[in-house]
């Protein structure tokens, strides 16, 4: 029987382009070529971090788009719950003169409330595009408790999934480290 020859084991990637480290996988040419998988200026702990900014993209996008989508569908529902309530007076004495008394006891409540409903969507909606954009992780940390408050927060517990997933993803030390400074 023949004996049968092992194949040569690769070279290491080296030389003149270049090189390569299979243990951060990050590539740096001699002209200073960056790849998407190194930290961009501006962000991580500091000059020469090794953050990972693809992965800490990656990994808020999904619950920031949720959270985005929650708090835009809430702002929505509250919008048509104002024009309703602003309007609901109209029609009720229309219908019924001796139901005024009561109108103007729930019509104010319920116009202040919408409107404290619309700045929490805000807050949500503005925080979700911070963290989005891996910028201001204090205020994407406030944003993502503010989801998990079911009857305050976007979509009346609607977003509190997705406000446990913001949270459980932006304590990610990887994450935590990517955002802007």
């Amino acid at each position: 029987m023949p004996a049968q020859e092992m194949p040569a084991q690769p070279a290491p990637l080296s030389g003149a382009g270049g090189s390569f480290d299979s243990g951060s996988q990050q590539r740096a040419d001699s002209a200073g070529y960056q790849t998407p998988y190194q930290t961009p200026p501006g962000h991580g702990p500091g000059p020469g971090a090794q953050g990972n900014y693809l992965y800490a993209s990656q990994r808020v996008s999904a619950p920031a788009v949720c959270l985005i989508v929650s708090a835009v569908l809430w702002l929505v529902l509250n919008f048509l719950g104002m024009v309703y309530t602003i309007f609901m007076p109209v029609a009720a004495m229309h219908r019924n003169a001796n139901a005024m008394p009561e109108i103007f006891v729930t019509g104010p409540v319920a116009l202040i409330q919408g409107i404290a409903e619309i700045v929490v969507c805000i807050v949500v909606l503005i925080g979700a595009i911070k963290m989005k954009g891996l910028e201001n992780y204090g205020f994407a940390m406030v944003a993502s408790i503010i989801a998990l408050i079911p009857c305050i927060g976007p979509c009346c517990g609607l977003s509190l999934p997705f406000g446990i997933w913001a949270l459980v993803v932006l304590s990610d030390p990887a994450v935590k480290s990517s955002f802007k400074t």
